[in-house]
């Protein structure tokens, strides 16, 4: 359970923080004036930062997974 647990943690807390930024950037966000180059800059970033969220969340399940299955642990080779 231990060796669940930091996985875990770690991955909630980048996530909220990923998730507070992206909420910032499409809240700033103003399409009042069309379509201008920081607009589609922005909502570039925030795919970005979308797709590195659901990454985070699908490494966790692999090294859930990991751990599960007791192969050796990654961090105990160095």
């Amino acid at each position: 359970m231990k060796k669940r647990f930091a996985p875990i943690l770690s991955t909630i807390i980048v996530d909220f923080f990923i998730l507070g930024y992206l909420l910032l950037l499409l809240k700033s966000t103003n399409f009042n004036n069309g379509i201008t180059i920081s607009n589609i800059l922005l909502i570039a970033i925030a795919s970005g930062l979308f797709i590195l969220l659901f990454t985070m969340i699908y490494i966790l399940f692999q090294r859930l997974k990991e751990i599960k299955e007791e192969e050796k642990d990654d961090l105990s080779k160095y």
